[in-house]
């Protein structure tokens, strides 16, 4: 998995600055996302608790490529997935980055997001064996355990997996 392009949304940005693993993400794959997650992940109110300061330009700095999504793109996913209208924005426009692009389903490209209306939107589009949790990002990048139990659960590789299962079966969505 070392180099292979890695999508992230801002749930994934956020956290991974949240425990300290992004540099080591950064360094061990290609991470990219949208224009949409890059602004996401700067917007918040600094005086909330568990608020994440994420400087945008360091944020910038790290990714290996930040995507401009058009209307256009956006909308010709919805018109073709209409279950692609319920996602956040930032989700949307990384599904509309991929489906313009038809880079999906591959080996060598990953998508990190740990949003159950994406996860379902994947399994419809056939991109779910694309999905990669945060924690199997960091734990192959070599953070450390202590970093690793850290990590929401909804980070976790066991709370990947077990959501794919139940979109499979028709639980989930």
């Amino acid at each position: 998995m070392f180099g292979n392009r890695v999508f992230v949304d801002t749930n994934v940005i956020i956290e991974a600055h949240r425990v300290g693993c992004w540099n080591a993400i950064c360094g061990s794959y290609l991470i990219e996302t949208v224009e949409e997650c890059v602004k996401e992940s700067s917007r918040g109110n600094p005086e909330e608790p568990g608020y994440v300061q994420i400087p945008t330009d360091e944020l910038r700095e790290k990714l290996t490529q930040i995507h401009q999504v058009s209307q256009q793109e956006i909308a010709s996913l919805i018109l073709s997935h209409s279950e692609c209208t319920v996602l956040d924005d930032g989700e949307q426009h990384i599904f509309a980055r991929l489906y313009a692009d038809q880079v999906l389903p591959s080996s060598t490209i990953l998508v990190s997001s740990p949003d159950k209306a994406s996860i379902g939107a994947a399994h419809n589009l056939g991109w779910l064996d694309s999905w990669v949790s945060l924690h199997v990002l960091a734990r192959d990048a070599g953070v450390q355990r202590s970093v690793l139990g850290q990590l929401r659960m909804q980070y976790q590789d066991s709370w990947l997996s077990n959501a794919k299962i139940k979109v499979l079966l028709g639980v989930l969505f």
